[in-house]
């Protein structure tokens, strides 16, 4: 993503230069405006000594606010550039899980609300570790399906004895007994 690039101008960059210059110009803006009455007295002299001061004071009026507005924009454009570099960096995080098919999403939403439920009971050591200890559990189990493995009790949900597993290739077991099961037909 790129910003165009602000206008580049003469004004002085630096807040100790702006304001000498806008001092300067108030200065001789005043001094022009109360000279010409003392060298001379006439009313031509007074209305174009008042006239040419207005207009200077005006001047260096509009000089701070250029500077001021130039200030402005290199600020703002800072802080554009740092927004966009946090929002890339944060899509970048979570563009897998935009991808990622209806059921993974569902999966990490309700991830995401646990994890911020227990981080607002506070820091409970014990549900931080205990956290920490099933969430490593949970992303093993998930590496070793993604990897097209998983070890699995012999008496829990997903053992052969539960259910068929027409569709595994490979079935490696070991077990210390009863040994039934093992001597039966589909042992």
């Amino acid at each position: 993503m790129a910003l165009q690039e602000p206008p580049k101008t003469l004004a002085p960059r630096t807040k100790h230069a702006r304001r000498t210059l806008w001092i300067g110009g108030i200065t001789i803006s005043l001094a022009l405006a109360i000279i010409p009455p003392w060298v001379d007295s006439t009313k031509i002299f007074i209305q174009v000594g008042i006239i040419v001061g207005l207009v200077g004071f005006c001047i260096a009026l509009l000089v701070e606010q250029s500077t001021k507005l130039d200030q402005a924009i290199v600020e703002m454009r800072t802080q554009m550039e740092r927004q966009a570099a946090e929002l890339t960096t944060a899509l970048r995080e979570v563009s897998p899980v935009i991808a990622a098919p209806p059921l993974c999403k569902d999966f990490v939403d309700g991830y995401v609300a646990a994890y911020q439920s227990i981080d607002r009971r506070g820091d409970i050591d014990v549900f931080s570790d205990i956290r920490q200890s099933k969430s490593s559990e949970l992303l093993d189990c998930l590496h070793d399906l993604s990897n097209g493995a998983i070890i699995v009790s012999i008496d829990g949900p997903y053992s052969v004895r539960a259910r068929p597993f027409d569709d595994v290739l490979h079935y490696r077991a070991v077990s210390m007994g009863p040994f039934e099961f093992w001597t039966g037909p589909f042992g």
